[in-house]
């Protein structure tokens, strides 16, 4: 990133506060998605044509790269989950319902990955995509974090791993645990999911404190946050997550 006019250079008094080393600063992260991603327990098989509805049926979601690595750990990763029903409560179904939406949105409407749309699923996908459209309340095509809060959106991260959704498993779109590319740990904010790219952008939550996200230590001066090109107004750079 070019530096701005009138800044020192860095690791001189740099703007970010403190003295020293440059600071790992974390503009957000774009991360690549994935749907039918298992989820649930036991045997994942898709029905086939002519067996019952429950007869080998796994649990698929759409899952979230909250980690910056690539392809999908329990865990550590997310996976977009809708309450449906407004119960208050997450649900297998629900999550794979919402998996099934994600799809619907881009025009995939074979949800049993059998290769072929037939018609309870054309008629079924028509009404997943209809609600997508509905929570697409600014019809950009993909769905902010305001919008997934307002249509009951959460973000399960099975930590136990156990592919059971506990309370303490789903997390506000505003703050969701995830870790930046040296792998601190912190709290960050789905800033939006895209289904057509198969995309989301995360950013990372500010602390209380300003000088931005130094990684090394010392007393700043407040400094300018690049991230948000403003200053905030801090009086320590002490270390941060992201």
């Amino acid at each position: 990133m070019a530096m701005m006019h009138g800044f020192p250079p860095m690791g001189y008094g740099n703007p970010y506060g403190g003295y020293g080393s440059p600071p790992r600063f974390d503009q957000g992260q774009y991360q690549q998605n994935s749907t039918d991603i298992y989820t649930g327990r036991g045997n994942h098989f898709w029905r086939e044509r002519g067996t019952g509805f429950w007869n080998n049926h796994g649990t698929s979601g759409y899952g979230l790269n909250l980690n910056q690595q690539p392809g999908h750990q329990r865990g550590q990763d997310g996976v977009l989950v809708f309450d449906s029903n407004k119960d208050g409560k997450f649900t297998s179904a629900e999550v794979q319902r919402s998996n099934d939406l994600m799809k619907a949105a881009t025009g995939n409407y074979d949800f049993n990955n059998d290769g072929r749309v037939d018609f309870m699923e054309r008629i079924r996908g028509n009404s997943l995509r209809k609600q997508y459209t509905k929570m697409d309340t600014n019809r950009d095509g993909r769905l902010d974090a305001n919008e997934i809060n307002s249509a009951g959106g959460r973000v399960w991260i099975d930590s136990s791993r156990d592919g059971k959704i506990s309370n303490n498993e789903t997390h506000s779109v505003y703050n969701v645990p995830g870790q930046d590319r040296w792998g601190n740990h912190g709290s960050q904010r789905l800033d939006f999911v895209d289904p057509f790219s198969r995309t989301s952008h995360t950013s990372p939550n500010r602390p209380w404190y300003g000088g931005g996200y130094p990684s090394g230590c010392g007393c700043g001066f407040g400094g300018f946050d690049y991230h948000r090109m403003s200053p905030p107004g801090g009086w320590m750079g002490t270390g941060g997550f992201f």
